[in-house]
């Protein structure tokens, strides 16, 4: 069943499924907001009103600021892929992402590699060698600048040159 749901932000209406049990409001991180908030599962229409290609993806919502991040489905639930951040701090996320990429895929055993480097950052982050780091779970700006020199660290062990960064 579906549904006309308003959406304020959009100035429009979205058609909706009605949430689920498993799809109730879920405790998230907002980077804006500094603090967890229920966000709720919204299909992306509601998100990329341009974009007719993501509509088909699910992303848990902010109700305080709007902004999102990309649900997965994992068994009979959806679960957050990163913390929701604002479109500029996704797209720091997206950058460093980018830039650790090269480190690890040009390497004889990528796989391997790929696991020893973030560690290595994880460690050089301040968290326990257990936690597994992720790109989309980090929250501010400074803690982007953490992570981008962690990188430089990587490219000049690797003896890779470290690209500049454009504007």
């Amino acid at each position: 069943m579906f549904y006309l749901q308003p959406s304020w932000h959009l100035g429009r209406w979205c058609v909706q499924k009605p949430a689920t049990r498993k799809e109730r409001p879920m405790k998230i991180y907002c980077c804006k907001c500094r603090r967890e908030v229920d966000a709720h599962l919204v299909s992306g229409m509601t998100t990329n009103t341009r974009r007719p290609e993501y509509w088909g993806r699910k992303y848990y919502q902010c109700p305080h600021c709007l902004n999102y991040c990309l649900a997965q489905k994992f068994g009979n639930e959806w679960r957050p892929m990163a913390s929701i951040a604002a479109p500029a701090l996704r797209a720091e996320r997206q950058r460093l992402h980018d830039l650790f990429d090269p480190v690890w895929k040009n390497d004889p055993n990528p796989t391997e590699s790929r696991k020893g480097w973030y560690r290595y950052i994880t460690i050089g982050m301040n968290r326990k060698p257990e936690d597994q780091f992720h790109f989309g779970f980090l929250r501010s700006f400074s803690e982007c600048k953490r992570a981008e020199s962690l990188i430089k660290r990587i490219y000049k062990k690797q003896g890779l040159k470290f690209p500049k960064r454009v504007i």
